[in-house]
């Protein structure tokens, strides 16, 4: 396992410095207050106590279980296996806490020249999305069946934090099950945090997968040249709406060593623009609702937004041909697609524009807005449609039905959408 040079990491900023700039100390606060209540919530388990379920079930097992039942073709209830996702959180959760880490490299959160990188401590739960860990590991399990007979396959999971939850369990039930063999399956772990790939490495022991992972790398991705080309590219460094953290950039990067019948999961990343109201949109239609998920949105609801089309679409082809706008030497911008707001119906008061994501990862495995927190729409409250803000804010772009919308993707610092007035 090799560790970031120093020259890779001086590029980098930390966000818990006191001389952080203006942008990024936007973002401080929220990013500390997450971590003080995770550093709460911990100091409230005892270490000593150890559920009946811990002892009873290591933590291959609990992968083994989880894997059972998120890829059984059978009706199995969403609550099945989100109950054992999150036992199996609990247990890995347990595992990192034992390590001895550096504090400061738990706790380390930088923004780099392509996006936001999460500190350790702040990824530690994504396995209890289930509906994304669920698409991730089915659409996986398609895309190496489809390769199985070939003589090997080499898989490359960036930003894969410190579980690497979209594979390593899925690839522990294979051990398992005696379905892949490691000359079979090869895999290359990356990770810029340190004290991610200290954890997961530690995670690949305890399910003895060593022989499976040809290596564990710490490096920025954008910078990472594989050893040889990449069957599957499994790769999620992204918050909704595409914003903030470097998936894109890493895509293009990595996307260049795939093999030529290579596949990238997600295959396809869709980001929208649509107008609703915030009110009913966040509040009013999840009353009563027990599951955020695009199945239990409210039909009366999706039938008020207007749709305004695509904003950009990342695939495997697009990825090499994006436009860029270098404005300076700090500031490359990737030119989106331009939109038009119609009239909007009159019964709409507050128009809100919303960037909703939907992510097909393999075939027929779809993750739609609101299934996870990477797809949740993204409010862009800057933009105001047919309305002037009773107080005006630097960043408001004021538009009005008629009005063309040219958007830009902002590749540096924290990457996000950014709408500009077309002027004809």
């Amino acid at each position: 396992m090799s560790n970031l040079d120093e020259k890779t990491l001086e590029c980098y900023q930390d966000v818990l410095n006191p001389e952080v700039k203006p942008l990024e100390a936007l973002f401080r606060t929220a990013d500390l207050n997450a971590l003080i209540r995770q550093q709460l919530t911990n100091q409230t388990i005892n270490p000593l106590i150890e559920t009946e379920a811990k002892v009873q079930c290591n933590l291959a097992e609990l992968c083994s279980q989880a894997a059972s039942l998120i890829l059984s073709e059978g009706l199995v209830l969403r609550s099945e296996y989100k109950a054992v996702l999150r036992k199996l959180n609990e247990r890995l959760i347990d595992l990192y806490h034992d390590l001895p880490i550096n504090p400061k490299l738990r706790k380390r959160q930088m923004i780099g020249p392509t996006g936001l990188v999460m500190s350790p401590d702040q990824c530690i739960h994504t396995i209890q999305d289930d509906l994304r860990v669920r698409a991730f590991w089915r659409a996986i399990d398609k895309a190496l069946t489809e390769r199985k007979q070939q003589k090997c396959i080499y898989l490359l999971y960036p930003a894969c934090g410190p579980f690497a939850p979209l594979l390593l369990p899925l690839l522990s039930y294979y051990k398992t099950q005696g379905l892949y063999s490691p000359a079979q399956l090869k895999i290359i772990l990356l990770d810029v945090q340190q004290g991610a790939t200290e954890s997961v490495a530690a995670v690949v022991r305890d399910l003895e997968l060593s022989e499976f992972v040809e290596s564990i790398v710490c490096a920025d991705a954008c910078q990472y040249f594989p050893p040889h080309s990449i069957d599957l590219l499994v790769l999620e460094a992204m918050q909704h709406g595409l914003s903030r953290e470097g998936h894109l950039a890493i895509a293009r990067h990595l996307t260049k060593f795939l093999s030529q019948d290579g596949d990238m999961l997600p295959q396809q990343v869709k980001v929208q623009a649509v107008v609703s109201q915030g009110q009913q949109e966040f509040i009013e239609q999840w009353k009563g609702q027990e599951d955020l998920r695009a199945e239990n949105m409210d039909p009366g609801l999706l039938q008020m937004r207007v749709v305004l089309g695509d904003v950009l679409t990342i695939n495997r082809e697009s990825l090499q041909q994006l436009k860029e706008l270098h404005l300076d030497q700090f500031t490359t911008l990737i030119e989106a697609n331009t939109i038009t707001i119609p009239q909007l119906p009159v019964q709409m008061k507050h128009p809100l524009l919303l960037l909703t994501t939907e992510l097909q990862l393999y075939q027929d495995e779809v993750l739609r807005e609101y299934d996870s927190g990477i797809t949740h729409p993204l409010p862009d409250l800057c933009v105001c449609i047919d309305f002037v803000p009773s107080e005006s804010r630097s960043g408001d772009l004021l538009v009005k039905s008629g009005d063309r919308i040219k958007f830009y993707y902002r590749q540096n610092g924290l990457p996000g959408f950014l709408p500009t007035h077309e002027v004809s």
